[in-house]
């Protein structure tokens, strides 16, 4: 069996915030838009980003993910360069001992984005 894609849909307060942010932070352009739905598909490159309103019927007042998205870069050294005054950061770009050049950032909903390419010794 075979899988052809993945794309996160993540859950935000404000739609047209959200895309606003990913387009002018990240980059990213809107694919399809589905205001009615409170739906939106965003593309960078070859990552597709999904943003839907929140469900109401969720006990979270937020939206919540206890885990992060990693996005592999071959620039991770101009993509800190970029961010890094603009967005929240959760910890800066570093080298680690695990072979990952890498760096953290937080986006307008609070989730976890890093960005990280494999370290050249």
């Amino acid at each position: 069996m075979r899988l052809t894609g993945f794309s996160p849909m993540l859950e935000t307060k404000n739609l047209s915030k959200s895309i606003q942010w990913y387009q002018e932070i990240l980059g990213f352009e809107l694919q399809d838009h589905l205001p009615d739905l409170g739906w939106a598909s965003l593309v960078k490159d070859d990552v597709r980003i999904m943003l839907m309103t929140r469900v109401t019927q969720r006990k979270h007042s937020d939206p919540v993910l206890t885990g992060s998205f990693y996005f592999y870069t071959s620039e991770v050294d101009a993509w800190w360069e970029a961010l890094k005054g603009k967005v929240p950061v959760e910890y800066p770009l570093e080298t680690y001992s695990y072979g990952m050049r890498e760096f953290a950032i937080r986006d307008i909903n609070g989730y976890l984005l890093q960005f990280g390419t494999y370290a050249v010794e």
